[in-house]
Order: C-alpha cells, then structure tokens, then sequence
C-alpha cells in the first residue's frame, strides 16, 4: 500500500512514495542541496504510469520537474524525480532514440524551450530523456564524446560564452562516454571528473571555501568498474548540503533534517550509474508529456535505438588512486599508467601558485604538499602526468608531476608548487601566462639530472 509522508506541517514540504525498506536495499542516493526556500517535491521508485500521473498532479499544483534519474528494480524500469514550485510551459520526453530525441530538441528550441535535464539509459540500445523549462536562452547539446572530445567542446563553447549546465558520464562498448547541455551566459564553471569519495570531498570543500557551488553531482562507473565521482561547480555564494551513496532510509532522515524552508534539492543521483545503469531485455518507445498545464497522453516513437550496452557492474566504492582516467591517446611514454600521453595536449593560461599555508596539506591524490617539490594541480590531467610550464612572459620553464585537482579559479589553467613559481620567476608576479604540455618521463628525468 502506498502512503505519503509529508516532513513538516507546512506548503514547503517534500513529498515521498514510502515503500517497504527491502525495495530500496540495493539502491543508493545521493543529492545536493542549496539553501534557499523554494519548495520541492520528490517522488521515488514510481513505474512510468505512475510517475506521469505524479506529473499531472504536481504540475496542477503549481511545480515543475527539474531533475529525473531511471534504474530497473525488480525486472522494472522505475523513475525519480524532483521537482520545484514554479510555472511556465515545460515538458518531458522519456525513451528516444538519439534521432527522435534530437528532432524533439530542435521542436522545443522552436516553441520557446529550454533543455534543462538530460539522463541517458540502455534499454534494447541508447536512450535519452530530457526535461524542457520555458526559456530561450541559445543551447548545444554534445553526447556520446570521448574525455578529449569533451574537453575540445567544453573549450570551444567557453570561448563563445556557454558554460555547462547538466552533463551525463556513462559507459558504452568500454569506454567511458561524455554528454552535455551549454547554455550562454557567464562562463565561471569548473568541471572535475572520475574522483573518488574522498578526493571529491576534499576538493568540493575546498571550492565552497573559495565561493564555487556544487550544481550537478554524477556517480558513475570508471574504466576498471570502480566507483567514481564527478562534479560541476559555479562561481556563487551560498550554502550547500551534499550526502553520497547512503540508503533510502539515510537519505529520507537527511530530507527531514534539511526541510524545504531552509534547503532545496537541486540534483537526485541514483546507483544506475553502477549495478542498474542498463536494461537489455526492454526496448521501449518514447512517450512525450507536452508543453502547458493540460498534457496529452503518451505517444511511442521509432524506439530504434541502434548501440546496445554491455553491464558495468557493481562498484566497490574503494578508495585507491584510480590507475588511469581516461585512455591516453597516441604512444605513451610515461612510465606511469595513467598518466596522459607525451604531445598529448597543449595548453595557454594564466597560472598561480600555492601559499606557503598550505604546506603540508592533503592534496586530491593523497600525498600531501610540499612547497618544495616540482607539483602542481591540474583539472583534467591524470595523477602523475608530467607537464612542461613555460613562463610566456619570460621563456622560464620547469617540468611538474600532477598531483592535485584545480585550479579553483575557472581562468587558470594550473597552479604550481611554490618551488616550480620560483624557477619560473612566477613569485614576485602572483599570476603569470603560461603554456602547458604534456612531456615524456625521459624528459623530466633529463631534468632531474640538470
């Protein structure tokens, strides 16, 4: 039997479908919060016919969806999602494939809509659900993209003014998969991906400290099945509330500690990242919920998703180093496995340095700083890629090993150890531009021998 339980007396509460614990035993949750006072509403583990009857419902009651998750449960497809008060045209599209989906985008972008959401599936192939919010902000949408082609986009976009607003990693055929939504305006994101618990935690609380909001959290499957972690941050003061991988009964007590009045769920993450991220044995269509306050019924489309999945497999959530991020492209020389390729990429910035109060600090790899050592904190770079940084200003350069995740700044592209700042003149600059590259074992053993 189905009953609700409503945390507070007030409007400004969160709704939930209390099911028996058993249901929820192998799911985890985890979600962010923001604090604010907007009401929100939650509706977990629902079929799809109940999930758009809880649509109807809630959209009469004057909310929209901002956040929907899938997995399989019992042999069933179930959906979550949130949502939050407010109005305007909105709509939902579930199970297309990439062309219907993509043709769905271009006629909302048409009718004055904005892609807010994007989840993937694999359900008899690719799936895609998307939820639309009125707005005509100018949009791309990337999917299916290695880390390299991601990060080629994520650049090209930045430089026209787009930053990132949803983002999706999933595996497909052994690799690990990139999708996003870019919309223009400021772009003060910052994108840190494939880390594990500890390592996001560290590096999210450093960020706030220094006024970068957590807006989308994904929990997902690296290339060796490990569970990892990645995130996008804003630029923005605020507080913020997260909980990772805790069951439903953990994640409902922490609803009720943190009540609408106070504290808004922003972003929902299921475990289908791990041991539910693929359905074989259904095919499913697509069913649209249209735009305003009187939806039409679900409507099938082709359903001809042409890439099949293959079970990722259920993470152990471990905290090791991860051995590679993503493969490498081209002859890797570097001694290390999951380093970067020498030649591999090549970038220009501005550059800063560590404060010597850091000294001693845990780093996002696990070693600890030391101000005089040749290190440095890079975004994307694997733990113990080796980088040359040349001082433009100066010609100066130094080759550095990667053991951090940052800057924390969007508009630099490396921080370096106090030592490296000294040997690039960098000290008596602050900030400095640089080029970075990525250079061979050989070549920094050439200059440890300088």
């Amino acid at each position: 039997m189905k009953t609700y339980l409503r945390t507070l007396p007030t409007l400004l509460t969160c709704l939930f479908l209390c099911l028996p614990p058993g249901l929820f035993a192998q799911k985890n949750f985890s979600g962010v919060w923001h604090q604010t006072s907007l009401p929100y509403k939650v509706w977990s583990n629902a079929n799809w016919a109940s999930f758009k009857a809880k649509w109807d419902e809630l959209n009469r009651e004057g909310f929209r969806l901002v956040d929907i998750e899938t997995s399989v449960s019992g042999g069933e497809r179930k959906f979550f999602g949130v949502w939050q008060q407010g109005g305007g045209n909105h709509r939902l599209w579930v199970g297309a494939n990439w062309v219907d989906f993509k043709n769905k985008w271009d006629e909302a972008r048409a009718e004055g809509l904005n892609l807010i959401d994007l989840e993937i599936y694999f359900s008899g192939g690719r799936k895609f659900i998307g939820v639309w919010r009125e707005g005509t902000v100018p949009e791309e949408l990337t999917f299916n993209e290695s880390w390299e082609g991601f990060k080629r986009r994520w650049d090209e976009l930045n430089k026209a003014n787009y930053r990132l607003i949803d983002f999706e990693v999933y595996l497909e055929d052994g690799a690990l998969k990139y999708a996003g939504i870019w919309q223009k305006g400021q772009n003060n994101d910052l994108l840190l991906t494939d880390l594990t618990w500890d390592q996001f935690n560290t590096l999210n609380q450093k960020l706030n400290e220094n006024k970068m909001r957590l807006i989308d959290l994904e929990v997902h499957p690296n290339l060796t099945r490990q569970k990892r972690f990645s995130g996008l941050w804003y630029r923005e003061e605020g507080g913020q509330a997260i909980v990772a991988e805790t069951n439903w009964g953990s994640f409902l007590g922490k609803i009720r500690e943190w009540p609408g009045e106070r504290y808004t769920l922003i972003d929902l993450e299921t475990n289908s990242g791990a041991a539910d991220f693929f359905d074989p044995n259904q095919t499913g269509g697509g069913a649209n919920i249209a735009a305003g306050g009187t939806p039409t019924p679900a409507r099938s489309s082709s359903g001809s998703g042409s890439s099949s999945g293959s079970s990722s497999g259920k993470s152990s959530g471990d905290d090791e180093l991860p051995p590679v991020y993503l493969p490498p492209s081209g002859n890797n020389t570097n001694t290390n496995p999951g380093a970067a390729a020498s030649g591999s990429q090549v970038e220009t910035g501005k550059a800063s340095y560590y404060a010597d109060k850091f000294q001693g600090s845990k780093t996002a790899s696990g070693e600890l700083y030391d101000k005089n050592k040749l290190t440095a904190a890079h975004r994307t770079h694997p733990f113990g890629t080796l980088c040359r940084v040349t001082n433009l200003a100066n010609n100066r350069s130094v080759i550095v090993r990667v053991n951090d995740r940052g800057p924390h700044v969007p508009s630099r592209v490396i921080d370096v150890s106090r030592a490296a700042a000294e040997q690039l003149d960098g000290i008596r600059m602050g900030i400095f531009s640089v080029k970075v590259e990525v250079v061979s074992q050989e070549e920094y053993e050439k200059q440890q021998g300088q």
